[in-house]
């Protein structure tokens, strides 16, 4: 049994190549039995890494209480993009990933910016972060209020947007 995915797709381009092979030689005895289509080029799927930049720790004034806009409160906002960063890691380049920095700058950016509503504020976080970094295929944010203004014992509500 494999062990990883990364085996599983190694596997995979092989068996893809291998039936191209088997289609297109014209004496083969296993001609066309390999399952796919016929195809003048070859079959590579591309690896997706994620980049997780976890636990950024803002002070901020969001709620729809006039007193939240005053006092503030204590937010966790936690980042995770997926993209293909491959080249990076061959040529240790950072023009050819995601910038942890400019992450953390476009999440203390949105969240200076008041709302009522921390679903509001996520939303910007990855519109933002969707304008900036061209490479990005997935993006998940969440944004934790802790200790929120409630009639009870809460420590912290949290939203999760992906797109």
């Amino acid at each position: 049994m494999l062990r990883d995915w990364k085996q599983q797709a190694l596997l995979l381009n092989k068996l893809l190549s291998f039936n191209n092979i088997l289609s297109t030689e014209t004496n083969s005895p296993l001609r066309g039995l390999g399952g796919f289509k016929k195809s003048s080029t070859r079959t590579e799927i591309k690896f997706m890494n994620k980049i997780l930049v976890e636990g950024i720790k803002i002070y901020a004034y969001h709620g729809c209480l006039i007193e939240e806009g005053k006092i503030g409160c204590n937010y966790i906002v936690d980042v995770t993009m997926e993209t293909d960063f491959s080249e990076a890691a061959k040529t240790d380049d950072l023009k050819k990933t995601i910038d942890y920095v400019v992450v953390y700058d476009i999440v203390k950016q949105q969240m200076a910016i008041r709302s009522k509503l921390i679903e509001q504020v996520g939303q910007r976080i990855i519109d933002e972060l969707k304008k900036q970094f061209a490479s990005l295929k997935k993006v998940e944010v969440k944004v934790s209020k802790l200790n929120p203004p409630m009639n009870g014992n809460v420590e912290r509500v949290s939203i999760i947007i992906s797109e």
